[in-house]
């Protein structure tokens, strides 16, 4: 029982006093952790790189003189003495001391000059007169004509050269026929009374005339007097047809068509009846009229 009492004394003296914590030294505070990333400073994306001593801008690689301001005998000025074809210029710096540096910089080189030849233009400022761009393209196209950057002709990049060159299209509105008696086919042909594929067929023979601006262009008719009365309702009477007149003279079809055309037999073309088509005046001969 005593030895519990001394147990319960040192108890009591024990819960009196107050519990102090032990303080332990606290180890130095070590480096970042090895994954952390060092603190860096962000650069301005806005500022502008220099360029190392003794070089122009970043990108040139030519050799500069290595000189200082505070070097009073290499402050001096420079001299341009020439500017080759080539695109090349050279320097001379003279120095206050004296000296003298040659230099030889590599300039940029003139793009060669891209222009249309003038004889497509001057075509162009014939042709937009009377046709429209589209039709003006199509004419050059088949001519076997290309742009300055060999390009096939649009309407928009044969409008864009006439603006180049102030020259003025062809009107809207505007018929593409101008005044003199010229007329594009169809419309020779509806004055004519007869078919275009007709009229073509003839232009092709020679037995009517017609015109053009330049090679591939369309065909234009000159409308007058004497071509109306190429065409008739009624044959002439003793007229003979083609294949009659072929027979009467002893040649071929083509060689009645040349001498039509060179105004050695008269012929007119019927556009009515059952027979249409031309008529020969054959010259009768000498001994038919005895």
């Amino acid at each position: 029982m005593q030895g519990s009492e001394e147990v319960g004394g040192d108890l009591g003296e024990g819960a009196d006093r107050p519990r102090r914590r032990r303080s332990r030294p606290r180890p130095p505070r070590a480096g970042p952790p090895p994954h952390a990333q060092p603190h860096r400073t962000r650069r301005d994306p806005r500022a502008r790189r220099q360029p190392p001593p003794g070089l122009g801008r970043p990108h040139d690689h030519r050799p500069r003189p290595q000189t200082t301001a505070t070097d009073p005998d290499r402050r001096g000025e420079a001299h341009r003495r020439r500017d080759d074809d080539a695109g090349h210029t050279d320097l001379l710096l003279r120095w206050k001391g004296g000296a003298l540096t040659e230099l030889t910089i590599a300039g940029r080189r003139r793009p060669p000059t891209i222009r249309t030849d003038e004889d497509t233009v001057d075509l162009i400022r014939r042709l937009a007169v009377h046709y429209p761009d589209a039709k003006v393209a199509g004419i050059l196209n088949r001519q076997g004509r290309r742009t300055a950057r060999d390009l096939p002709f649009t309407a928009v990049r044969v409008a864009s050269l006439r603006q180049h060159w102030n020259i003025p299209g062809h009107p809207p509105g505007r018929p593409t026929t101008p005044t003199g008696g010229l007329l594009t086919i169809a419309d020779a042909a509806k004055e004519l009374g007869i078919a275009p594929s007709t009229l073509h067929r003839w232009i092709a023979d020679g037995f009517v005339a017609g015109e053009q601006d330049t090679p591939g262009a369309p065909w234009r008719i000159r409308m007058t007097d004497d071509l109306r009365a190429l065409f008739v309702d009624d044959a002439p009477e003793g007229w003979l047809a083609m294949l009659e007149a072929t027979l009467a003279l002893g040649v071929s079809r083509q060689t009645v068509l040349q001498r039509v055309k060179r105004g050695e037999l008269k012929a007119v073309h019927v556009r009515t009846g059952r027979r249409k088509g031309l008529r020969i005046q054959v010259p009768t001969p000498p001994d038919a009229l005895f």
